[in-house]
Parts: structure tokens; sequence; C-alpha cells
């Protein structure tokens, strides 16, 4: 409660409600100058019902002055129950004279609820804290006095332009409830208009009874005319149709005569059609036949060319065949020179072991010191050294074929050079041939490429990309490749009168493996002589295990190092076993090296497809056949061709297809077993030769 006298206003405001509200526009007036003294009670409700506004956390009031300012406050809640609050204007809501919009929210948790807009009005003070207080003359006064009456004229026109649009915004609401009231009238006259329509329906009903009445007595007349019409049109029907029979049994003799006579115009034209059409087919089957028969001479000269591709290549594999039992007879000869040459050192070793049994083994040791050609080294470790030497040197002889075969390098981002929208990496080899097969294989994906390539020289290619990044690169000898032709190599062959029989391979095979155990028996017959020696001289484990030639050699010297200076002599000589032992083993190992390079085991298959016809093909997803061309076309996907006979198991299969200039190349990386017949490549790709 206020103890001083106020300005204030009471309203009603509804929530819901937009013609209760629009009427509050009127008659709020404030001064600037008033100061705590202007307040506005609001009572809220929503839908014609009063607020608890204890059920809210607050009410909000929203003021936007004349001059575009806006100022925010909080209203104070007078009567929670009757949603009574009390809204005060502080001097900054009175700071901007005119019309003033301000809103009212209720705030209940996250929620809130706005009225419309709502209005009160400012009129400018007459004195405010910059007037001038006090003067001698009242002459400032009298111009004040005058600035205040021009003021207040002007308001007084803007009132009356206010209270003019007011006027007219209540005549709107007045022509609104009067285009209502019509609307009213005019609801009113359509219910009469439907109750008049429902009083002609009921007469229309009437009048339809009486109608049907009418109608059923007709009916009556009408079914006794019918009766006496039907009577005469059956006599009338009856004349006539006895006219009509005469009539058309004179039609259907006509018919008769025309229609026998076009059954024979039918017939002649008939005839000569089927007499043209059978020297026409005549001659059809005289051209289909001659160009069977000239299909005919294609499929036997097509036939007689594969007859002589597959001598010619009968005649590599023999070739290829011969060269593999040569070189098997010299890695045989290799094998019986080292055989020779250990078992007459085992010999010399149980002469120079059993003298030693009873000589100074100083004074014998340094008669080791010769070599096998009869040079004498200073120490017994040069001498073993220029013996294994010789031994390497027929082993490099033996297995020089194998040189020249391959070449293998990494490159780097920095080795590609930019060529137009590619990049270009340029691979010298020391292969001194074009012949060649090239594998690009992807460092960052560990997966094969298959990109464009130049041959440049013997020496020399160009290899294309879309983007420079790091690969390795591996050119093959075409020289050196072992071609494998599915009809040359058959495992049911039993008889040894082809070359390539496979029977034979597998002698040559079973033939070195035995004279390798023979090897490997002789040896072990040695090493048990040592042993008995060990037995009486004594023996001790190694210390080491020999890894490679080079180590056992090693090893051996510093046990007889030992030995010339007076060691115990039955542990030098079971370490000097040990010795023999692991070098025998590693003479093994180069023999099983040696069969290996011999060429009888390889790692690639390959086969030819012409692509003529899809019989090759099991599935194809992603890519297109194209017989006439017959090319596979598409950039990414899948084809499994079958129809193969794989003869070995290989880790990896190369698809390579002939057509002019150019050649399609798709290596699988995935490992395929032995009499495999279908083969799955997920992607192809074309490179010019």
């Amino acid at each position: 409660m206020k103890n001083y006298e106020i300005k204030n206003h009471t309203i009603e405001v509804d929530f819901s409600n937009y013609r209760i509200n629009k009427r509050l526009l009127d008659y709020f007036i404030y001064n600037e100058n008033d100061v705590k003294t202007a307040y506005i009670e609001a009572i809220l409700k929503n839908k014609d019902e009063i607020i608890d506004l204890s059920e809210y956390d607050r009410v909000l009031v929203s003021i936007t002055k004349s001059d575009g300012q806006k100022v925010n406050g909080e209203c104070e809640v007078v009567d929670a129950e009757n949603g009574v609050v009390e809204i005060e204007l502080s001097r900054q809501a009175l700071a901007s004279v005119g019309i003033n919009t301000f809103q009212l929210s209720l705030v209940k948790e996250g929620t809130l609820l706005n009225t419309t807009n709502l209005y009160y009005r400012v009129e400018e003070g007459m004195i405010n804290d910059d007037d001038i207080t006090s003067t001698d003359e009242y002459g400032v006064l009298l111009v004040i006095i005058a600035q205040a009456e021009e003021i207040i004229k002007n308001n007084k026109e803007l009132t009356k332009r206010v209270e003019q649009l007011e006027i007219t915004i209540l005549g709107n609401e007045e022509v609104r409830d009067k285009a209502e009231q019509i609307r009213i009238y005019n609801e009113d006259i359509r219910n009469i208009q439907e109750e008049e329509r429902e009083f002609n329906e009921l007469t229309r009903q009437n009048q339809e009874a009486n109608r049907e009445e009418s109608i059923q007595n007709m009916q009556i007349q009408v079914d006794d005319k019918l009766t006496d019409c039907q009577l005469q049109l059956d006599e009338m029907i009856d004349a006539k149709s006895e006219e009509i029979d005469n009539i058309v049994d004179d039609k259907m003799l006509d018919v008769q005569a025309q229609t026998d006579k076009k059954f024979q115009d039918l017939d002649t034209r008939a005839n000569n059609i089927f007499d043209l059409y059978d020297k026409t087919f005549e001659d059809k089957l005289t051209d289909n036949q001659e160009q069977i028969d000239y299909k005919l001479d294609e499929v036997n000269q097509a036939i007689s060319n594969v007859e002589d591709c597959i001598d010619e290549s009968t005649t590599k594999l023999d070739t290829k065949i011969k060269e593999i039992d040569d070189k098997i007879v010299e890695v045989n000869t290799a094998k019986t020179d080292m055989t020779t040459t250990v078992s007459n050192k085992i010999t010399e070793f149980e002469n120079r072991f059993s003298e030693l049994e009873s000589l100074d083994a100083r004074g014998e040791l340094i008669q080791a010191r010769e070599t096998i050609d009869g040079n004498v080294k200073d120490t017994l470790k040069d001498r073993l050294t220029y013996d294994f030497e010789k031994v390497n040197e027929k082993i490099a002889e033996m297995t020089s074929a194998a040189t020249n075969v391959a070449f293998s390098k990494s490159y780097v981002e920095s080795d590609w050079v930019a060529d137009g929208e590619y990049f270009k990496l340029i691979v010298n080899h020391n292969l001194v041939t074009e012949n060649i097969f090239v594998a690009i294989l992807d460092e960052a994906t560990k997966k094969s490429m298959t990109n464009s390539y130049t041959i440049v020289d013997s020496n020399t290619i160009e290899i294309f990309n879309e983007s420079n990044i790091d690969v390795k690169v591996t050119v093959v000898n075409g020289n050196t490749n072992k071609e494998v032709i599915q009809a040359t190599i058959n495992d049911n062959i039993t008889t040894l009168d082809s070359t390539y029989s496979s029977v034979k391979i597998d002698a040559k095979f079973d033939e070195s493996l035995t004279k390798i155990n023979e090897n490997k028996s002789n040896i072990a017959t040695n090493l048990e002589k040592i042993n008995l020696m060990q037995t009486k001289l004594g023996s001790s484990e190694l210390s080491t295990v020999s890894k490679n030639i080079s180590d056992a050699v090693n090893e051996l010297d510093a046990s007889v190092k030992v030995l010339q200076e007076g060691g115990n002599l039955g542990q030098q000589l079971d370490s000097l076993k040990a010795k023999y032992d692991a070098l025998s083993d590693k003479v093994l190992d180069i023999l099983i090296y040696l069969e290996l390079e011999s060429g009888a085991v390889d790692e690639v298959g390959q086969w030819y497809d012409n692509l003529t016809d899809s019989k090759g093909i099991l599935s194809i997803e992603g890519l297109r056949l194209d017989t006439d061309r017959r090319r596979i076309f598409g950039s990414e996907g899948n084809v499994i061709f079958n129809k193969i006979d794989i003869p070995f198991s290989c880790y990896k299969v190369k698809y390579i297809h002939e057509l002019d200039d150019n050649f399609i190349e798709t290596i699988s990386n995935t490992s395929t077993n032995a009499g495999a017949n279908s083969i799955e490549l997920e992607k192809f790709s074309y490179e010019v030769k």
C-alpha cells in the first residue's frame, strides 16, 4: 500500500482473447515527469478464467518505447490467487513521449506465455530537470510558455488524429460486428430455405405416388394395345419370313458359285508361290552350304595352325627339357666331384688322425697346410679357406646359367617425372633384352599393379601411372621363361616315349635324390669312423653352431690351431667332427638349391585364351566381353576362367592375351593348387607391348 497519491489504471488482460485486449489501447496516459507514481494494475486471465499466479515462477513486462529502445522488468504479484499484478512504470519507461508498447509474460520452468501488444501514452512534461528553475525576468518564461503552447497545440492535433484513428478502429469493429450479424441473418435464411426444401421434398413424394398410380393405369391400357399389335406383327413377320427365305436361297446359290471361283484362284496363286519359295529355298541352301564349306576350311586351317603351334611348343619344350637334363648331368657331376673331394678329405683326415695317435700332432698339422693344387699356405685356416673358395668357384660355374634372369629395385615418389597429366618412371635394368615381363608392386598396399610401360631399349623401360607413389619394380628376362603348355604335360602318361613326359621328369628327380641319399650315407659312414676315434680320445660339446660355410671353416681352423698348440686332442677331434657335420649339411643345401635352379620347379603358371567366345569364362561381373574384337572391356570387375588345368602348385598366375601390338596382362596374387580348373582375376587393364 502506497502512502502517497499515484496514477493507477486497472485492466483485465486475457492471453487468448484479442478482442478484449485490443480495447485496452485508450486512456492510459502518463506524464514523463511522473516518478514512482505511474502504475498499471493488471488482472490476468486465459479464456476468461482467472490465472492462479502461484503456479508460475514470475511475471515479466517488456516495454518498447516510441524511440525504439526497450525496457525489461518484473511485475509485482499483488494477489496471486486472483491473478493480480502491479506494473511500475519507471523513469526509463516514461522517458519517451508518445505511444509505448508493452507485453506481459508468464514464466514457468522452461515455458513462456506472452500477451498480445498493449499500449500506454506518455505526454511531455512542462518542467523537467533541464529547465531553468528561477529568473529575475519573465522573458524566458514567456518564451517557454509560447513553446509549450505550440507543443500543446501539436499534441492536441496529434491527440485528435489518434482519437480519429481509434474511432476508425472502433468503426471497423462495428463493421465487423454488423458483418457477423449479417452472417447470422444469412444462416437463418439458409435454415428457412432448408425447411422449405424438406417441405417441397414431401410434396414431391406425394406427387410421385400419384404419378405411379396413373402409370399403372396407363400400363394396363398399353398392355392391351401391345397384345393387339403383337398379333398383327406376327402375321406380318410370317409373310416377310417366307419372302426372305426365298431371297436368301437365291443369294446362297450366287455366293456358292463366287466362292468356288475364289478358291480356284487361290489354289492357282498358292501353287505359284510355293514353286517360287521352293526355288528360293534351294538357292539359300546352296549359299549356306558354300558358306559352311568356307567356314570348315577356315576351321581346318585354324586347327592346322594350332597343330603347328603345338609342334613348335613341343620342340621348345623338348629343347628346355634337354637343357634341364644337361643341367642335371652338370649337377650330378658336381655332386660326384664334391663327394669325391669330401671322401678324399675324410680319408686324408683319417690317415692324419691315425698318424696323430702315435706321432707329434704339431709336426703333422704343419704338413696339412698343403692345398688341393699343391700350394702350401701359412696356416691351416688359409689352406681350408683356399680349398673352399675353389669349391665356391665350382658352384658359381654350375649356377652361372641362372644369372641375368631378373632385376628388382624399389623406387620412391621423387623418382617419378611429371609427363603431362601422368607421371613417368624410368627403369634401367641389366638384362640386355627387350623380351621381358614387368611386375609392379605398390609398396604401401602390397598389391600388384598393372600399368602401361614402354620398352625404350634392351636395358631401359618407361612406366606410366596417374600418381607418383612408392613402388617395387621387378623385370624378368623372357628368354629364360619356361613355357607351360596344357597339352604337353599329363600326369596320366605312363610311357617314356615323349621327352616331355612327367614320368621322365619325376624319374630325374628320383635319380637325383637317390644320389644325394648315397652321399649322405657315405658321409654318415665316415662320421662313424670319426666317432670311433672320439670314443678312444674323448669328446666334448661344441660351443657354437655353424650358420654357413665361412663359419664352419673358421671354427675348424680354430680347432686345428688348438691342436697345434698341444691342446686336448679328444675334445678337438670332437669339435672337428661337429664342424665337418655342419659343413656337410651346407653342401647338401647347395645341392638342393642347384636342383631347384635347374628349372625342374617353377612358381609361375601361364595359359592363353583367344576370347573368340565365352566358353572359357565361368562368370564375369563389372566387365564386358566383345567376341568380335576379342577383348574384355572395363576398368574394375572380376572374371572367372574355367577349362584350365594347372599342372603344379603356384604362388601366382599371370593371364596374358596378345592381340596385334597390344596385350592384356593381369596377375592373380592368390596361390593356386595343382589341378585347379578355374582362376579368378579381380581386375583387368590394357597395356602397350
